[in-house]
């Protein structure tokens, strides 16, 4: 079981640092995988990112990111190389659940 938080599709809804925190904290009560979703994001987005990671590596917390774009996929691989990545259906470009076929 995994509990996905953040957004795919809008950079400016990302959760902070305290937001993400706390579903980390409610998955790992239940025993589940913290996942955060990403969506497509500018430099600036990139930026957020990167400071949300490391602010959630600091308190402790290794939520695995599903990647929809190259960037994260970049920062993950040189920064936080430690957590677990999925591909998200923006970045292999399937918009549809895979599961409705």
């Amino acid at each position: 079981m995994a509990l996905y938080f953040g957004t795919e599709f809008c950079e400016d809804r990302l959760p902070d640092a305290a937001e993400a925190g706390a579903y980390c904290a409610v998955a790992r009560e239940r025993g589940w995988e913290p996942v955060l979703l990403t969506p497509l994001l500018t430099p600036a987005g990139l930026r957020t990112v990167d400071r949300l990671l490391t602010g959630l590596a600091t308190a402790g917390w290794k939520p695995a990111v599903v990647c929809n774009d190259w960037g994260v996929l970049r920062l993950l691989r040189e920064h936080h190389a430690s957590l677990p990545r999925r591909a998200g259906r923006l970045l292999n470009r399937s918009l549809r659940d895979p599961r409705a076929y």
